[in-house]
């Protein structure tokens, strides 16, 4: 994981990589905060395109783990 990289940023793949590196290490459960002025566009991206494959793909690893 980014050493001092305190948030998930980049294109939705690269998002999705990055928090799959906390589910590998056993984490499930994820709070997620924008700091104002909020971009909704991109929370509306994290929801469509991020949240539900790392949901499906957190279940697989957590289920073999």
């Amino acid at each position: 994981m980014g050493g001092a990289q305190r948030g998930i940023v980049g294109t939705p793949e690269q998002c999705i990589e990055q928090v799959m590196e906390y589910v590998r290490l056993g984490v499930g459960d994820f709070l997620f905060s924008a700091r104002p002025p909020v971009d909704f566009r991109s929370l509306e991206l994290f929801q469509q395109h991020v949240a539900p494959v790392v949901r499906a793909e957190a279940a697989k690893v957590l289920a073999a783990g």
